[in-house]
């Protein structure tokens, strides 16, 4: 990630005044929750989305699974409604892809698991289809499953059933277009 600071010399170098606004980017988990706790969540939140590449880039590092970025999926979803609280649930559901033992543990109570663990989001160009929807969910149940941690039992139980069901889901909705 490109930093302030990178940003603020490469201006100067290139002739740009020092004076000339710069961007401002998401830098770490860290930074996001000094920023929570300072500015609270709804203020982030506002922030973020507005700056639609910030806000990507956001998603795309709670997606990743990452536990830091996971407290900041959790963070932010209070300061979230309509549009932002249904991207960072999708990112959440996402993650389970990759390190579902996070999503799970933190973000599961306060998402609720029935809504990480459902479909994958159908407007997103990687799932456009029944197979890459389908195959995303198969991954899904697939890294869910290897979850070993005994305190996860239940939850990754559920969550396998959850993502089953909404192959159905997908199904319809696929079927009817």
């Amino acid at each position: 990630m490109v930093s302030r600071l990178n940003i603020l010399t490469a201006l100067c170098v290139a002739g740009g005044s020092p004076s000339v606004s710069v961007p401002q980017t998401v830098v770490s988990a860290e930074d996001l929750m000094q920023r929570v706790e300072s500015e609270g969540a709804r203020e982030v939140v506002r922030a973020l989305y507005d700056r639609e590449s910030d806000w990507s880039a956001v998603l795309r590092a709670i997606a990743g699974g990452d536990e830091q970025w996971m407290r900041v999926a959790v963070a932010l979803r209070p300061g979230a409604d309509a549009g932002a609280s249904e991207m960072l649930t999708f990112a959440v559901g996402e993650s389970l892809e990759h390190s579902p033992e996070p999503a799970l543990r933190l973000a599961g109570p306060l998402f609720g698991l029935a809504a990480i663990c459902g479909a994958v989001d159908i407007d997103d160009p990687r799932y456009a289809s029944l197979e890459k929807s389908s195959e995303a969910v198969d991954r899904r149940q697939q890294r869910v499953a290897s979850v070993s941690e005994a305190a996860l039992a239940n939850d990754r139980d559920r969550c396998i059933a959850f993502l089953e069901g909404s192959k159905d889901a997908l199904v319809r909705f696929f079927k009817s277009e």
